[in-house]
Order: structure tokens, then sequence, then C-alpha cells
């Protein structure tokens, strides 16, 4: 089983991959472009340093409007990354400038499967094939 069929598997029991992307330059929009591809999986929330730009980013990779609508734009990668989801992808090339420094400092950073910071349960008491399959990509 792959990463995109457990997603799916998550789209089907109405509980989406939610994601934080900071960073939608070019490395951010290589991950936009996917996202309408994958099933179950959602961006809640995209941190760059001119939200237009990240909304731009959006439509210029094929975001629909509804898609863009339903995400939250924000300047901040620290607020990003202190969104309700369970993966932050920082994606500006420069840990320091996308608040990945930062986080690291704050104790905001946390090992792949567990919810320590935001104090909901461990993915891999969620999702226990997802945090599998995730704990062997490190």
């Amino acid at each position: 089983m792959n990463l995109s069929q457990l997603a799916a598997e998550r789209a089907t029991a109405g509980r989406p991959v939610r994601a934080a992307l900071i960073g939608a330059g070019k490395f951010g929009s290589m991950f936009l472009s996917q996202v309408p591809t994958v099933a179950g999986l959602e961006v809640a929330v995209i941190a760059d340093l001119n939200p237009d730009h990240a909304r731009a980013a959006c439509r210029a990779v094929g975001w629909d409007e509804a898609r863009i609508a339903a995400t939250r734009f924000t300047d901040d990668g620290t607020d990003a990354a202190r969104a309700e989801v369970d993966v932050v992808i920082e994606a500006t090339g420069n840990p320091q400038g996308g608040g990945g420094g930062d986080l690291m400092f704050h104790g905001l950073r946390r090992p792949a499967g567990t919810g320590e910071r935001t104090g909901r349960a461990p993915l891999a008491s969620r999702s226990p094939p997802l945090a599998r399959a995730t704990n062997n990509c490190r």
C-alpha cells in the first residue's frame, strides 16, 4: 500500500490529511501542483511572505477558486506551523526564514507520528497504516 492509497482511505473516512505549507515559491509550488491529484490531502494553510503571491501560485498550478477559498493564507510561518494540521511542509529553502529554526528553539517541532504539539492523539493511534508508512520514510 502506498501513501496515495492511505490518503484516499482517509478521504473516504472523512479525515483528510491536513497540511500546512510554508513557502509558495518554486519548491512549494511543485508540492501545490500535486495537491488536486491526491485524494485525501488538504492544504489547510499556506504561509508566504506575500500571501497574494501564494494565491497566484495556487492559480498558476491549477487550483480552482473553491480550493483557494478553502485555504487560509498568512505571512507568518510560525502561525502556519501552529495550525491544527497533521503535517507541516517547510518549502522555503531557508528554514530560519520560514520559521523552522524558531520552531525548533520553541519546542514546536515534534517527531513524526506524535501529537505532542497539538495535544491531539498521536497520528499512530488515529491512523496506524499512515503512521507506519511515514515512519518508514526516515
